[in-house]
């Protein structure tokens, strides 16, 4: 079952990223918690959903040291969605970007609309306009975003 935490492992999927880093980096959950200004059951919270807020990662690995990217590659677009487009898009999150700056252009270059992703996430319109709109979705969209548009999800973390 996703979210559990078992013999000190936690089974997640959308968080796997931050449960690599946390390993390779010795943090443990009481110090990712410090480190935030959270309570340890804030964060117990995010591994047990398997799911956090996007601007809370990106504030994360920075309050850490660490710049984190994320990009939506592809070759080609999906097969329903007519387009000569090939397009490898990596936007680094630097300076003044923003948290969905990455997922705005993967879709812009594929000629995804908005409203196709809401159809293919099975979401009404206005929760995808509310993610560009507050600049904000949480991680497991990002997940399904890229797997709805036949994209790759990459996940780049670097010290600063």
């Amino acid at each position: 079952m996703t979210g559990n935490f078992r013999d000190g492992q936690w089974n997640v999927v959308h968080l796997k990223f931050l449960v690599d880093f946390m390993k390779a980096a010795g943090l443990s959950t009481v110090q990712v918690a410090g480190i935030m200004g959270l309570t340890r059951q804030s964060v117990y919270y995010w591994f047990a959903k398997d799911d956090m807020k996007i601007s809370q990662v990106y504030r994360l690995f920075s309050l850490c040291g660490y710049r984190i990217s994320f990009s939506l590659k592809g070759k080609s677009p999906p097969p329903d969605i007519k387009s000569d487009v090939i397009v490898n898009i990596k936007v680094n999150r630097h300076g003044d970007h923003k948290n969905l700056a990455f997922m705005k252009q993967a879709l812009d270059d594929f000629h995804i609309s908005r409203d196709c992703v809401a159809e293919r996430l099975q979401v009404s319109k206005s929760t995808v306009a509310r993610w560009f709109a507050t600049d904000e979705c949480f991680v497991s969209y990002v997940y399904k975003v890229a797997d709805a548009a036949g994209l790759k999800l990459h996940i780049d973390i670097e010290a600063v």
